[in-house]
Order: C-alpha cells, then sequence, then structure tokens
C-alpha cells in the first residue's frame, strides 16, 4: 500500500462519524434547558434524566452503509447528505422563529415552506421508529411465509432465502438507506406535504411543546374498514412537528378541513391547556423510547402512560400480532 492511500485512508478513518442522530442535534438544540443539556424521558425506565443532545436520539454508525461506500467511496454518505440540509434547517427556523417572537411574522413564505416540507419528508423516514416498523414488517413476512407453506404443505426454505439472504434487521436498514436516498420520492412526499393546510401554534400561556425521538406525528381523523387512513396523503389527516417548546407546525388535508383555510401559512394560538394536552399526547404516544422537554415536567407525559403502558415497551407491535396472522390463516382454510 502506497504512502498516499495510507494517509487518505487514515484521513477519513479519523473524520468519520461514528454516533449518529436520527433526530438532528441542530432540532434538538431548541428544546434544551442548559446550554446543550436536555430532559429526557425514558418511557421503558420510566425515569428522567438531562443528557447532553449528542447522547441523545442516535446511535453508532446508524446510517453507515458497506454497499454506498462500495458504490460512492463512503460508507458514511447518507450521514453526511442529511448534515447538509441539517445546516438549512437550522437557518431557516432560527428565522422564523425570530419574525415569529418580534411580531414581524405575516404568513410563511413559499420558499420556507417548500424547505421545510422536504425537511419532514426526510425526517419522517429517518427515524429509529421507522427501522423498527421495517424489521417488524419483514418478520410478518417470514410469519405469513411460513403459515401459507405449512397450510400448503410445501417446502420452507430458511429464513434467509425468504428474505433474500438478509436477515429482519439488514432488510430494516436496507429499506430505510433506500428510501433516504430516494430523491425523487422524498420529493413526491414533500409535495404531498406542501399542498396541506398549514398554521403555525402558539403555545398556551407558559406552557411549552414536547417532543421527541420521532418528532413528526399523525393524527387520521377517518377510519376505514379495508385499509389505514393514517397517511400523509389521506382524507381527514392531522400532521405536528413541533419547531421549538413555543412553536409547532400543523399540517392538515385541504378536503377535511376546508374549514381552516383562512388559517393557512398564519400563526395560531392555542386557547387554552387541553389544547396544548392534545397537541403533546402524540409526541408521547407515538415516541419509540424518548420524550424530550425543555422544562423536564414529565407528569402529562406520566399520565398518558399509565393510561396507555404499552407504549411504554419500544418493542411493541406496529401493527396486528402473530397471533392475529395465526387466526386469519387458520380461518382462510375453512
Amino acid at each position: 500500500m502506497g504512502a498516499p492511500l495510507r494517509l487518505a485512508q487514515n484521513y477519513m478513518a479519523q473524520n468519520e462519524i461514528i454516533n449518529q442522530h436520527y433526530v438532528p442535534q441542530v432540532y434538538l438544540r431548541r428544546f434544551t434547558s442548559k446550554g446543550n443539556r436536555i430532559h429526557v424521558f425514558d418511557k421503558k425506565e420510566n425515569r428522567s434524566f438531562e443528557p447532553n443532545i449528542r447522547n441523545v436520539a442516535a446511535e453508532r454508525r446508524f446510517y453507515d452503509s458497506e454497499m454506498l461506500g462500495q458504490i460512492t467511496g463512503d460508507k458514511q454518505f447518507i450521514e453526511k447528505q442529511l448534515g447538509n440540509i441539517e445546516g438549512q434547517y437550522d437557518i431557516r427556523c432560527r428565522a422564523i422563529i425570530s419574525a415569529l417572537d418580534t411580531g414581524k411574522f405575516r404568513k410563511l413564505k413559499p420558499k420556507d415552506r417548500h424547505f421545510l416540507s422536504f425537511y419532514m419528508a426526510v425526517q419522517m423516514f429517518r427515524t429509529k421508529e421507522v427501522r423498527i416498523t421495517n424489521e417488524q414488517m419483514a418478520q410478518t413476512m417470514l410469519i405469513l411465509t411460513k403459515q401459507w407453506a405449512s397450510a400448503s404443505e410445501l417446502h420452507l426454505p430458511p429464513d434467509e432465502e425468504i428474505l433474500g439472504g438478509a436477515s429482519p434487521e439488514e432488510v430494516a436498514r436496507g429499506a430505510q438507506h433506500r428510501a433516504l436516498l430516494d430523491v425523487e420520492k422524498l420529493n413526491e412526499a414533500a409535495m404531498i406535504l406542501y399542498r396541506h393546510i398549514w398554521f403555525i401554534d402558539e403555545a398556551y400561556g407558559g406552557e411549552e411543546f414536547i417532543t421527541s425521538d420521532n418528532p413528526f406525528v399523525k393524527r387520521g381523523h377517518l377510519s376505514d374498514e379495508y385499509r389505514s387512513m393514517n397517511g400523509i396523503a389521506c382524507d381527514g389527516i392531522e400532521i405536528m412537528f413541533p419547531l421549538s417548546p413555543k412553536y409547532l407546525i400543523t399540517m392538515v388535508d385541504r378536503h377535511g378541513f376546508a374549514h381552516a383555510e383562512h388559517f393557512d401559512g398564519k400563526r395560531k394560538a392555542l386557547e387554552c391547556s387541553e389544547h396544548m394536552i392534545y397537541k403533546n399526547q402524540f409526541q408521547i404516544q407515538q415516541s419509540s423510547r424518548f420524550v424530550f422537554s425543555s422544562c423536564g415536567d414529565f407528569s402529562f407525559t406520566k399520565t398518558v402512560l399509565d393510561e396507555e403502558p404499552h407504549n411504554r415497551d419500544p418493542d411493541r407491535r406496529r401493527f396486528e400480532t402473530n397471533q392475529d396472522y395465526k387466526l386469519g390463516f387458520e380461518g382462510s382454510q375453512d
């Protein structure tokens, strides 16, 4: 190995990002209490603590890809591309919040709305929650395939062959990487968000919005017997994304919330504590494991989890249980 090649490899190794955030530090910093420290509630352990933001919503080499390394020459290609958009988010978010705080905000500018749409589309796909859901989907595929083979009295191949030579964890990791690299799909998702009715909620009184390790949250207001109504393009969808303890972006579809059209792009002050409870509950319910607060008051978080203890488990099922699938196959044989 020549000296220039060794030097290049040493330089790349020294500049590797080991601790990779699935919720960026530039986002979390707006919810810090002292410098770079943030109040955290661990739903699984039922305790709170106050670490540095560099140590939360992150995992070692979360986005590293050996395959991308072979293609691009940099296995940290995704991590570094995410870093570029994070810097832009910090600049734009700072300007929006400054205008809101100083009374200069009139309406969200189209260029800011366009950027935030893309940023939130990326955030939607980059979290640990997506990785967990993808892995559970791969595990479900194994279960269904085995049940079908058993019911049909067919030879069952090894798990790795069913999933194309990969484990459920590897399938989940690859699916997330592909989603973050598919700019066309990200732009499609961003355009769906852009077309919704937007308003910027301002926290009531001295209360604060909380956030989590899965800050892009949704509520489907309609139901359907045959399909989920919780997608970002569904009629009746409501999407919430906290910008800071004081401000939160709400997006709703234009068909189901036509009465809110006059709020589009504007600031909207919440009128009571019940409205704050409504907005904050989704961060608790839809977080993977950690809830974040600038003030450290997690009394409401504990109340929600006492009422919904299943949400404490980071490995809870994101859809039907294995028994549901088993019963479904048994029923189909009658």
